[in-house]
């Protein structure tokens, strides 16, 4: 096909006014001197996100109705429209590029590691995230690369190692087009589509990488409810996509170790910088919607093994 594009960025969008034209002026202003094209997703948004991703005419704008949504599925959707020859690049529409190096990191990992199926960017906390969430991304997105593999694990070792070597972020990532072909992101899990391809990757023998060098600000100021559910769903689906079967009294161990984790959590929270300028009621709803997270991810892990 002329001028087809080695590379399809696919940027999922709902209610994304408040950012997304910062975003898209930095996708397509990357340094990079591969050709990419650059496919707008939006599902049912009801502010001005479509009118702001219309401005930019280089952009594929493709509206749906908010009931096709799910993570996996619209995804798989957005690689189907993709006229890309090598790589789909995922972005989330809520999610901003910290500078014009964002893209270039994420194919050389590509292009340089041929048993890489996928690559993922670094996440920082935006402006005035709440402390749970910065708590969460400065310990979960440290600024160190790592290649995750099977390779050199004992079969035994990898259904024990299975959950921390499939971490993998579709908020932002590059992924090898023919292995998405072969194996697309899994639609009969409510979240975690990205975990459970990355599990499939690694089965077959690739490797994914974390790279540290591509960042992206990327977060959520949850409410307790919103929260509570995102937790109880994610950590569901990490259950549904490992299918081990846990005992009862290790979940009920679980419970009880999460006292000793959450006076810890709750100690480095109100140690934070950003925990200074907080009133006490501040400090106390930031503390108590971090820890009910914690005990939603339990109860999420409970339900998957009854």
């Amino acid at each position: 096909m002329a001028n087809r594009p080695e590379i399809s960025i696919i940027v999922l969008t709902k209610n994304a006014e408040g950012n997304i034209h910062r975003t898209l002026s930095l996708i397509l202003n990357q340094k990079i001197s591969r050709n990419y094209e650059v496919i707008a997703i939006d599902s049912g948004s009801a502010d001005r996100t479509v009118e702001i991703i219309k401005v930019f005419k280089s952009v594929r704008l493709i509206q749906r109705s908010p009931e096709t949504f799910s993570h996996g599925g619209t995804r798989n959707f957005g690689g189907e429209m993709a006229r890309a020859s090598k790589y789909l690049v995922f972005f989330n529409g809520d999610a901003i590029p910290k500078d014009r190096n964002w893209l270039a990191p994420l194919i050389v990992d590509l292009e340089s590691n041929k048993a890489a199926a996928g690559v993922f960017s670094r996440h920082i906390a935006k402006e005035g995230c709440h402390l749970y969430m910065a708590l969460e991304l400065s310990g979960g997105m440290l600024p160190v690369k790592s290649i995750a593999s099977l390779k050199f694990l004992l079969p035994q070792e990898r259904q024990a190692q299975m959950r921390r070597l499939m971490r993998f972020s579709t908020v932002s990532c590059a992924v090898r087009k023919s292995l998405w072909n072969r194996n697309r992101f899994r639609e009969d899990i409510n979240m975690a589509e990205d975990q459970g391809w990355s599990k499939s990757m690694l089965e077959l023998g690739c490797s994914i990488i974390y790279e540290p060098a591509s960042v992206i600000y990327h977060s959520h100021n949850y409410g307790v409810t919103e929260f509570f559910r995102y937790n109880y769903n994610s950590e569901k689906s990490f259950n549904e996509i490992l299918g081990r079967k846990k005992s009862v009294p290790y979940l009920f161990l679980r419970l009880a170790a999460q006292l000793f984790y959450s006076a810890t959590e709750s100690i480095a929270m109100i140690r934070m910088p950003a925990a200074k300028g907080l009133s006490v009621f501040a400090l106390s709803k930031e503390v108590i919607i971090g820890l009910g997270s914690r005990y939603a991810a339990i109860l999420g892990e409970i339900a998957a093994n009854i």
